[in-house]
């Protein structure tokens, strides 16, 4: 299983790819915040620090994903991988009954 550890923003921002912007991240935080798969922490201090880490539900999710993005690469179908990881922004979330 893979593990990641909690991570501040400039961390999280030193790590996208090329071509990826902060604001987008930031977004894309906070969408997997309100949908349970991110938590954000704040320590206080002369320099609050931000950290964000994944859930319970967040590290269920992680090893298909990364399993996912591992195929999708191996199978040369990077745009496809795009393609996919896009399309999942677009599932409607449905709440539990």
């Amino acid at each position: 299983m893979f593990e990641a550890a909690p991570a501040s923003l400039d961390e999280l921002t030193d790590s996208l790819p090329a071509g990826t912007s902060r604001d987008e991240l930031v977004l894309l935080l906070r969408e997997m915040r309100d949908a349970g798969f991110v938590s954000r922490s704040m320590e206080p201090g002369p320099r609050l620090r931000v950290s964000y880490g994944l859930t319970d539900d967040g590290r269920k999710l992680l090893d298909v994903t990364m399993f996912l993005s591992t195929w999708l690469s191996d199978t040369d179908q990077g745009e496809s991988a795009v393609r996919f990881w896009s399309s999942l922004r677009t599932i409607p979330v449905v709440a539990a009954a």
